[in-house]
């Protein structure tokens, strides 16, 4: 089993550590992330699907056959395979497990990562990375309230707290 890190950096990691070669280079730890149009701009649309063929193929032999699930034209994680930390975020939202989602999210989502010659791809993640650091301050300004209607003054502090370490220059969130 794979897990994908994305929250904090980017990252893949297995049972005994990341995978070598050409399996953890950028563009194919990129991949993981958004495909051909944001990785490859300058390439041509056959020129952009063998790069993309031989991505898979690489990912593949590294993490594992059944890792990457191929129907017609989309390809997506196969989670018995490969976890992965936004998936688990947004899950953990969805059902309202605030406390386990912001236990999950390790800080803005590929912090430090960059494909050089892929501008798309920079703003996809930069769009992501709002939309996930959004997220996450809901989660954690929601349990703070809840924290305060239950007269848990230390716990509401916490989560305060954190919040103002994510967003420090909002004043809003200082003075509570």
């Amino acid at each position: 089993m794979f897990c994908l890190r994305f929250l904090g950096g980017a990252d893949i990691q297995g049972a005994h550590g990341a995978p070598g070669g050409r399996a953890g280079q950028t563009r194919r730890v990129a991949l993981l992330a958004k495909l051909i149009a944001y990785l490859w701009p300058e390439a041509d649309a056959e020129r952009g699907r063998r790069l993309l063929s031989e991505s898979l193929y690489v990912l593949r032999k590294a993490l594992g056959a059944g890792a990457l699930v191929s129907e017609g034209d989309s390809i997506r994680l196969n989670f018995e395979f490969v976890s992965c930390d936004v998936a688990e975020f947004e899950a953990a939202v969805e059902r309202g497990d605030l406390e386990s989602a912001v236990s999950v999210y390790a800080g803005a989502f590929l912090d430090g990562f960059f494909v050089r010659d892929a501008p798309e791809f920079e703003r996809w993640v930069e769009s992501e990375r709002r939309r996930l650091a959004d997220y996450y301050a809901k989660a954690l300004e929601q349990l703070a309230g809840e924290a305060e209607a239950a007269q848990d003054q230390p716990g509401a502090v916490g989560w305060w707290q954190r919040l103002v370490a994510h967003d420090p220059y909002n004043s809003r969130y200082s003075l509570r």
